[in-house]
């Protein structure tokens, strides 16, 4: 009891980040991985600032110094948040929510694997979804932490690479496997992106991805300006030891908007979205729309439908027309050089999820998070490839989950 007191003294006193939720959820998913992983960045950042006053940020070698944090420490640190969202909340979730234990983990600042055994009933469906779950990992990673900052309005630049990794993970990962293609080297063993296009032909009559093609769409990923707002607050950091605050389209006073478009691996096709952010009075409000070959779908989330004292409610809900990706072919079908395609595979599913958001204020800086919701059978990022009820609980921290901005109109 002395201990949980001490606790909530010391984060009533001393917090100083906002709305930083410590989550959890079965199997471990990338909504909790995200969000725990940029918790435990925040807590750094904040104790170093704890530990280092303002006062005197601004001499050259305060400069020279920040700059060598940059590239040795938070560079580092941040790499290693987005290679262990990529294997272990990725890799390692779908594994998990499909009935597999991983073997192990690798995971550095310059890469990572995730091992586990592939027995000869491992489906062709559901390994095509452990193909492309680290990049979906590491995408659902950057849409939080971008959430974070339009929320907060300023970028630190401490986190920026975390952002940069995680978003441009997909276009360096398939231009690395095309330069090697290109330079005659064989790929590593476990490759994603090879073993994407690899099973994606096999299991469909008219697959025709090619390394040219993903690296030419994963090209896309740049129309993003977040991605160079946040090169631009690494280097403002150095410069100035402070966030950055970064512009957003304007839509009156209280709305502010800010696009993206990116490309997106799933398991039937790659798919396009174009993402739509907005701060609407300082919270953040997300939605997209996204196709492909195989798929067609869209979603809208916002955590502050209702605000007040004793805490918030919000809604995400998603919805998707998209092609099966899971039959009866086997990996062993496939190791034995049989067709793997299964009519099933040419038949398209609408599919759809909801969860209620909400967070219960429980002391002046701690409040009690909850997604309660479900969702029928098919792919979403993040969530269970089969029909299930979605249940994600944790702590959030910092201004009662409520941004500056919403306490003052309360």
């Amino acid at each position: 009891m002395k201990i949980f007191n001490i606790f909530l003294l010391f984060f009533s006193a001393k917090i100083a980040f906002a709305s930083q939720t410590i989550l959890y959820d079965p199997y471990f998913s990338p909504y909790a991985g995200s969000a725990d992983l940029l918790f435990a960045e925040e807590l750094l950042i904040w104790g170093e600032d704890a530990l280092i006053k303002s006062s005197g940020r601004d001499s050259t070698s305060k400069v020279w110094g920040r700059t060598l944090e940059q590239f040795l420490f938070w560079y580092n640190v941040n790499m290693m948040a987005a290679v262990t969202q990529h294997e272990v909340f990725g890799h390692g979730y779908r594994l998990r929510e499909l009935g597999y234990s991983p073997n192990k983990y690798t995971v550095t600042p310059w890469g990572g694997a995730t091992y586990f055994d592939v027995s000869d009933s491992f489906l062709m469906g559901e390994l095509l979804a452990v193909d492309v779950a680290g990049l979906e990992a590491e995408a659902i990673l950057a849409r939080d932490l971008k959430m974070q900052w339009i929320q907060r309005g300023n970028i630190d630049g401490r986190l920026s690479m975390t952002y940069t990794q995680a978003e441009q993970s997909l276009f360096w990962y398939t231009l690395i496997t095309q330069l090697g293609r290109l330079k005659k080297e064989e790929a590593s063993e476990g490759n994603d992106i090879e073993s994407y296009i690899t099973h994606n032909n096999a299991s469909y009559l008219d697959g025709e991805l090619t390394i040219g093609k993903l690296t030419r769409w994963s090209l896309f990923n740049w129309l993003d300006p977040m991605t160079f707002y946040a090169y631009y607050a690494f280097f403002y950091y150095m410069a100035e030891g402070k966030s950055w605050t970064f512009p957003m389209i304007p839509f009156g006073e209280k709305i502010r908007y800010l696009p993206n478009v990116r490309i997106g691996y799933a398991p039937y096709s790659p798919e396009a979205y174009l993402e739509n952010f907005f701060s609407i009075n300082g919270n953040p409000l997300y939605f997209y729309f996204k196709g492909g070959k195989r798929s067609v779908g869209g979603g809208i989330a916002y955590n502050q439908v209702f605000a007040g004292k004793r805490g918030t409610i919000g809604f995400r809900l998603d919805g998707w027309n998209q092609s099966k990706f899971l039959s009866t072919a086997t990996v062993g079908d496939f190791i034995e050089g049989e067709s793997v395609f299964r009519p099933v595979l040419n038949q398209r599913r609408w599919g759809a999820a909801f969860s209620i958001l909400s967070t219960l204020n429980l002391f002046s800086q701690l409040a009690l998070y909850t997604e309660f919701g479900g969702k029928t059978s098919g792919y979403l990022p993040g969530y269970s490839l089969d029909k299930a009820v979605t249940i994600r609980i944790g702590l959030t921290l910092g201004k009662n989950g409520l941004s500056e901005k919403s306490n003052e109109k309360l």
